[in-house]
């Protein structure tokens, strides 16, 4: 998987570094309001489920859309896992987001921070396994994720995004809860 996500973002490099040059030749472009992106990060359980899980990673893709300069639609659907083995106990919970969010940055330099939320469905799954036992079990919950980052724009056909998000899965008795820490490239269509 390492190696997938290395060349997906050596390509994606040399398509932007590619489009970069040919606007440097004193051609007109005409850039699209939709931007794609990938992201990667850590997730730090919190609360009962900081109990339950170590720190988890994720991989996030990303569709933006901007309705002005500084307000943007999001889609994002992804993949997190968490694990902890304990005592012979192997708890691993995997959750897969698929949310809509707004964004509203500030500013319209190199360096732009923003603030958003974002909001929908988790598709999580949770095995235990024990002494050769296992049990698992899957649901869909809501959630909400309030989030804060920076764009920072490599160049005119390329930025990279830092985001913190919190993200809370609705979920019986305590909530799911953990913070996201992601960095990603995004690419004008």
């Amino acid at each position: 998987m390492k190696k997938a996500l290395f060349f997906a973002i050596f390509v994606l490099f040399l398509i932007s570094t590619s489009f970069y040059s040919f606007a440097q030749r004193g051609k007109k472009v005409q850039y699209s309001p939709i931007m794609l992106g990938a992201e990667i990060g850590l997730g730090i359980p919190t609360g009962d489920f900081g109990d339950v899980v170590n720190t988890g990673y994720g991989l996030n893709g990303v569709f933006s859309y901007f309705l002005q300069s500084d307000l943007l639609l999001t889609g994002t659907i992804g993949y997190w896992s968490f694990k902890k083995e304990e005592g012979g106990v192997d708890f691993t919970f995997n959750t897969i987001p698929f949310n809509a969010g707004i964004q509203y940055r500030f500013g319209q330099v190199q360096f732009i921070p923003f603030i958003g939320a974002e909001t929908f469905l988790f598709f999580n799954s949770a095995k235990v396994s024990y002494l050769g036992y296992s049990e698992s079990d899957s649901e869909t919950k809501f959630g909400f994720v309030p989030l804060v980052g920076f764009a920072y724009k490599i160049s005119p056909t390329m930025e990279l995004r830092g985001t913190f998000k919190y993200t809370i899965i609705f979920t019986e008795g305590e909530n799911t809860t953990f913070i996201g820490i992601l960095f990603g490239l995004h690419f004008p269509l």
